[in-house]
């Protein structure tokens, strides 16, 4: 039993006896315990993994869409402030009251690249200027749109031409003299008038 080499058989036994003491003071379980064990550790590392992992996919879908939006207004703020530049132009003619609704027309014809230039399209057909070549202009847009919405501009004051007679004061007075009267004579010539 012993061998031929006692030493190494006292060792043996020596082990042997250590792993019999481990067993017995519960260090050592059998080999299903072991198992489990190690299951139940790599289930809470898989779980803890998976945890993380949807944090971060919540993360990374909640920063696309805050992306997206904040470009949707950084070019909807460029085609607002090229129209709004050609609406308070005071060649354009357009009447500075209608700027929200003239903003909202343009919105619908007007897109912005990632290179944040500003072209006017019909559906995916780009809408060239008078020269054909480059894309209009939205002081060219505004003068296509005085023709298909004539309310949106400031009426024309004509040429001032009332035959030599421009005061529309009542009675034919001087301005000065209208205002001097006192009130209850300006509606009486008002009403003659």
């Amino acid at each position: 039993i012993i061998g031929e080499d006692p030493d190494a058989f006292k060792a043996d036994v020596e082990r042997l006896r250590t792993v019999d003491q481990e067993v017995k003071d519960g260090k050592l379980k059998g080999s299903k315990d072991i198992e489990a064990e190690v299951n139940r550790r790599v289930e809470t590392m898989k779980t803890g993994y998976e945890t993380r992992l949807q944090a971060a996919e919540q993360a990374r879908v909640a920063a696309e869409a805050t992306a997206k939006d904040a470009d949707t207004r950084f070019k909807r703020s460029i085609v607002d402030r090229a129209i709004t530049d050609a609406v308070l132009n005071e060649k354009s003619g357009a009447e500075p009251r209608a700027l929200p609704d003239i903003i909202e027309r343009a919105a619908k014809v007007f897109a912005v690249g990632d290179d944040g230039k500003l072209t006017p399209k019909e559906g995916e057909a780009i809408i060239y200027g008078a020269d054909g070549a480059t894309p209009m202009t939205p002081n060219e847009w505004l003068g296509k749109l005085k023709e298909s919405a004539p309310y949106f501009f400031k009426a024309s004051g004509g040429g001032n031409a009332g035959g030599g007679n421009t005061s529309k004061i009542p009675g034919g007075l001087t301005k000065e003299a209208y205002d001097k009267l006192p009130p209850d004579k300006k509606l009486e010539l008002a009403r003659k008038g």
